[in-house]
């Protein structure tokens, strides 16, 4: 056991450790995956982090009542939908999940960080898209915390 301020994702079999930027980065490359549409979307989700007031509440609020029909106006899976917006802290994907998320992931081949640069174990795109095989091909669940 180690202290660090990030997450971990893993299954039965394999695990990285992300940090939150990289989770981010992760899920934006993702999104973008689906389509520029949502990725654009989920961008202004990221970019908002630093609001505060009243400002950040008028975007939510007008972020979530167009977040309610992204699914039908961009055709989106639910599933994708659950993966970019649960709990940073903690989640746990089914295999319909992992295999949703595959389909948009497998082609591809675009290698980057999203563990800790500099750690010799950092985690890569290319490690989070082996846990998400190994959940669709042994049926077993994907989970972060």
């Amino acid at each position: 056991w180690y202290d660090f301020m990030g997450l971990i994702i893993e299954n039965k079999h394999s695990s990285i450790d992300l940090s939150y930027t990289g989770f981010a980065r992760l899920r934006t490359k993702i999104a973008y995956l689906h389509s520029k549409e949502l990725g654009k979307f989920y961008d202004e989700l990221v970019n908002a982090i630093p609001m505060f007031g009243k400002e950040r509440e008028i975007f939510l609020k007008d972020y979530e009542k167009r977040l309610s029909t992204i699914d039908e106006e961009l055709n989106v899976s639910h599933y994708l939908l659950d993966f970019l917006y649960a709990d940073d802290y903690e989640a746990t994907m089914s295999v319909k999940h992992c295999r949703r998320i595959w389909n948009i992931i497998k082609n591809c081949d675009e290698d980057f960080s999203i563990g800790y640069v500099g750690r010799k174990d950092c985690a890569m795109f290319f490690d989070f898209k082996r846990i998400v095989k190994e959940c669709r091909d042994k049926n077993i669940q994907m989970y972060w915390f």
